[in-house]
């Protein structure tokens, strides 16, 4: 089935009103026709299934038939040391696809100057939730430093090269994971994770970029 995501949830007989950009993938890369059943999410856990009824100066209108309750997922936060702007954004949406439900954003001593686009990040992973059909974004918080990172799951990594073995995470367990940004955290920054309880998580022999370590960390760790 396709999978949408709109500005708002509706109840079961209600219409709601795709965005442009939603709507030409779901009409004209999709090609899904009229009377076609899409899910749909707003991107905050309301997930439903609804018929696509008619199309309005070129948005979709769909017609909610049932709402689904809500999917019960793992907790996986990534703690990423902000690296340049392009790469973050690669950074996001691999995570968002290998199952991130949050990302922290750390200005790092290694993260280089500029100005986080909050609303460019929002952008690119709502197209990301669009296109690989997730049905609840990604929380983003930050920057923040290494000692305002909030809350986390008690089981916590810092991604590392090398060979550490993978963790054996229980079903349902949360679990965090620290990438650096270019070159890594520095020596203060790696004290500093391992003093909140960070272990190491080693990702393979070779030197990873901040997007690839986001993916494979987060692989690893659904392995547990």
């Amino acid at each position: 089935m396709n999978r949408l995501l709109v500005p708002h949830g509706g109840e079961v007989g209600e219409r709601v009103l795709a965005g442009l950009a939603e709507s030409h993938h779901l009409l004209d890369v999709q090609r899904v026709a009229r009377g076609r059943m899409v899910r749909l999410s707003d991107g905050e856990g309301w997930v439903a299934d609804a018929e696509l009824v008619d199309v309005v100066a070129g948005q979709a209108v769909l017609e909610v038939r049932a709402v689904l309750p809500p999917e019960a997922v793992a907790e996986r936060v990534v703690v990423i040391g902000m690296p340049k702007a392009g790469a973050l954004e690669e950074a996001l949406v691999l995570g968002a696809e290998a199952g991130a439900t949050a990302f922290v954003l750390v200005r790092a001593m290694r993260s280089p100057p500029g100005e986080l686009r909050a609303d460019r990040l929002d952008r690119v992973l709502r197209a990301c939730a669009t296109q690989c059909g997730r049905g609840e974004l990604p929380l983003v918080r930050g920057p923040v430093s290494l000692s305002d990172l909030g809350p986390l799951p008690a089981a916590r990594f810092v991604a590392t090269p090398g060979r550490h073995p993978v963790p054996s995470l229980l079903s349902g367990e949360g679990a965090a994971i620290a990438v650096g940004s270019e070159g890594g955290w520095d020596e203060v920054e790696q004290r500093a994770l391992e003093g909140q309880g960070f272990a190491p998580l080693g990702l393979g022999p070779f030197i990873l970029r901040t997007p690839t370590a986001v993916a494979v960390g987060l692989g690893r760790l659904c392995r547990g």
